[in-house]
This record gives structure tokens, C-alpha cells and sequence, in this order.
């Protein structure tokens, strides 16, 4: 579970801020393996490069699904400023070992870093480590992963941005952990709790008889700083959380279609956590898209079309997203 709540958390933070539907971007994990089926992606597929605005990803596969190179490419203009980084995942049983990662100057190619992964006799994760290559070689991060009773109970970080600055993480699973929340109806199950005492915050994660997943953050006040609701197939179903594009409380509530793939979004205003739990937002904006699909299933196409609340309130073409997809 603690797995999933990782890779759920680097997939929101990527794909859903309040803004335009984008691109997974380099939304992987240095030690949790990312697939096909991360990508929407169906069947043998061997490569996959998507085209958005200024932003191009390049997407290689093994036969066994798993992302092997990432190259991202930003391009703001002919003449402006451009940017390419390139990563590389090497593979042991399905784990990542190491990830190396490059960046580009103009045509030249320079290695940035590199991460080393360490794992035990169980084949989980025990140590993380990441490395800056220029000037030097020197350790940036450093995460040590320990567990009791076969789940994850903290990690450790050491971390050197100019100094060494030192954090762990707890991880509680019983839900007589979660007693002081009185607003948390007591028939949820599979209740994780992860505190960063650092950072006064905690994450919370649970699921109810119908398999939907919440995750809330909160701080040690109490104070719900947002809350995400996910289905057993981890579709974001609806977020909420600041929304710094619109300067208020912001909710999104995400509709899929048969495909799963993402069929309409509503994004509301709010002025406080009550009015998101009354349902008394204003909609501020809405997307739906229409896809082009090939003969496998996969788009390779989408239009997205938006409507706002300023201006005229109807639904005019807000960008389109290209894929090029070659198969085993």
C-alpha cells in the first residue's frame, strides 16, 4: 500500500495542479518501476512520443512494459530558450538498480547524475541515494528505508543542498493511531499515517467498503490542507487543495470514459474547506477532450476544449496532444 501512496503522490503532483491537462513528464520514480499502463498505454508497445505546446517527451519500453529512457524536451520558441534531460533505467528482476541522467547543452550530451538503489532479502527498497556528477562527484540525498512487521515504519533522509539537512518519516498503520482525528468516520480500513514532524504535516491514507482510496493532508493544527479521492484503479475521481492559478480553494472532479482515459474536468472556486464540504463553489472552468485512437486502442490524438467563467462561458479548442506510438 505504502508503494501505491508513493507512486499515487508523484502522479498528482505531475499530472493535476489546476492548470491545463499536461504531460507525465518525467513522473517517475528512481526505485518504484514505471509502465505502460502509466502512461495510458495498452498492448506491446515499444516506444511512445507525445507532443504538447512547447514540450516534447520521448518514451522507450522493454518487451516487458517497463520505461527503460526518458528524454523530455522543452522548446519555448525557435529562438528562446531550450532544455533537454535524458534518463536511463537499468533493471534487475523488474527493480530499478540504478538510474542515470543526462542533460544537454546544446548538442553536447553531459551525464548530471546518477542514483543507486539498494534492496533486501524481502526485495524491497532499504537504500536510496542520489549523486551529483559535476563538478564532482558528491552524494545529494540519502534515504534509508526501514520496516517492522513486514510494512514500512520510517525512513531516514539526508539530504546536502549546501549543508546537511537531516528528516525522517513515520509510517503508522493501526487505525487506533488515527483516534485524535474525530472527523474521520471509524469504518475506514487499511489506515496509513505518515508524519513529517520537519515539515509539521501529515499525510493520511485510507480506504473504504467501496475500495475508494482518500488521501488528506493535514497539519498538526488539524487544519485540512487538502483532500483526493482515488478508485481501485487509481483514477483521481476528485482533488481538492489551494489553488494558487485561481486564488482560492480549488476543486477538480475528473470523469473518465470506458477507455479510462480522462473524459471531462470541473474546476471549482471556494472560499473555505466548509464551502468545498457544502458543495457551494462557483465553476470557474471546464475541459472535456475528444480523442483519435489507432487500431490497438490507444489515442493518438487529443483535443482539449475549455470553457471559462470570464468571457464567453462556452467550450472553445484549448490545445491538442499528438502521440506517436510504435509497437513490438
Amino acid at each position: 500500500m505504502v508503494d501505491r501512496y508513493i507512486k499515487f503522490m508523484i502522479k498528482l503532483f505531475i499530472t493535476f495542479l489546476f492548470c491545463s491537462i499536461s504531460l507525465n513528464s518525467f513522473a517517475q520514480s528512481d526505485f518504484i518501476p514505471l509502465t505502460t499502463t502509466d502512461f495510458d498505454l495498452k498492448g506491446k508497445v515499444k516506444s511512445a512520443t507525445i507532443q504538447q505546446y512547447w514540450q516534447k517527451d520521448s518514451l522507450n519500453f522493454n518487451e516487458d512494459g517497463y520505461l527503460i529512457d526518458q528524454t523530455n524536451t522543452t522548446q519555448m520558441s525557435e529562438d528562446g530558450f531550450s532544455s533537454t534531460e535524458q534518463s536511463y533505467f537499468f533493471y534487475s528482476e523488474n527493480r530499478i538498480d540504478s538510474v542515470v541522467n543526462y542533460n544537454f547543452s546544446g548538442k553536447d550530451k553531459e551525464k548530471f547524475s546518477i542514483v543507486l538503489n539498494e534492496y533486501n532479502s524481502e526485495n524491497r527498497i532499504s537504500l536510496h541515494e542520489m549523486f551529483f556528477l559535476k563538478p564532482e562527484r558528491e552524494l545529494f540525498i540519502r534515504e534509508e528505508y526501514l520496516y517492522k512487521n513486514g510494512n514500512l515504519s520510517s525512513v531516514n533522509k539526508v539530504s546536502y543542498p549546501g549543508e546537511e539537512f537531516k528528516s525522517t518519516k513515520y509510517y503508522y498503520y493501526s487505525p487506533d493511531s488515527l483516534m485524535e482525528l474525530e472527523k474521520i468516520d471509524s469504518t475506514w480500513k487499511d489506515i496509513t499515517i505518515v508524519v513529517h514532524p520537519s515539515e509539521n504535516m501529515r499525510f493520511v491514507e485510507y480506504k473504504d467498503e467501496n475500495s475508494i482510496t482518500r488521501l488528506t493532508i493535514v497539519s498538526q493544527e488539524e487544519r485540512i490542507l487538502g483532500e483526493n479521492w482515488v478508485d481501485s484503479n487509481g483514477l483521481i475521481l476528485r482533488m481538492f487543495t489551494i489553488d494558487d492559478y485561481h486564488g482560492c480553494w480549488g476543486e477538480g472532479i475528473f470523469r473518465y470514459d470506458e477507455n479510462q482515459f480522462p473524459e471531462s474536468t470541473v474546476f471549482k472556486c471556494h472560499n473555505s474547506y466548509e464551502s468545498y464540504k457544502n458543495d457551494n463553489g462557483n465553476v470557474v472552468q471546464e475541459e472535456k477532450y475528444e480523442y483519435e485512437l489507432d487500431d490497438f486502442g490507444n489515442w493518438i490524438k487529443k483535443v482539449i476544449l475549455e470553457k471559462k467563467e470570464s468571457g464567453e462561458y462556452k467550450y472553445k479548442e484549448n490545445g491538442t496532444v499528438e502521440r506517436n506510438i510504435t509497437y513490438f
